[in-house]
């Protein structure tokens, strides 16, 4: 899934995009936090979002978690918040291991706000405008 560069191309009608995620390890995956949890938080104004958040497990291969589905969802019907379990879209293989493989099962629960522009703004011009 490709980068998006610009976020107030994309999405006119946005201002900003925060993304808060919390990753859970499964039980017996190596070194833990004290509760096998990790937050994370990502906030985009202009400029550059990633629609896909990295995946913490180590043997996933071509994994993360499709966040820009739920983005155009909240803008279709105007939410301001969201919250949800998105599951890793990668696959589970080291080199090591010969063996066919098997899906990433590697969940986070997601928080996403959006602030919209005023109608106002929506319609700004972007670059440099010449007097006539």
């Amino acid at each position: 899934m490709a980068r998006i560069n610009d976020l107030g191309k994309r999405f006119p009608t946005v201002d900003t995009v925060t993304v808060e995620w919390k990753a859970y390890r499964r039980p017996g995956e190596g070194t833990l936090a004290e509760d096998g949890i990790f937050s994370h938080s990502i906030r985009a104004a202009a400029g550059a979002f990633d629609p896909l958040l990295p995946c913490s497990n180590p043997d996933c291969r071509d994994g993360g978690f499709e966040i820009l589905e739920v983005v155009e969802s909240m803008i279709g019907s105007r939410q301001q918040e969201k919250a949800g379990l998105l599951v890793c879209i990668g696959w589970e293989g080291t080199r090591a291991r010969r063996t066919e493989p098997t899906p990433c099962t590697r969940v986070i629960d997601y928080r996403v706000r959006l602030t919209y522009r005023k109608k106002d703004d929506s319609r700004r011009p972007t670059g440099h405008q010449r007097n006539a």
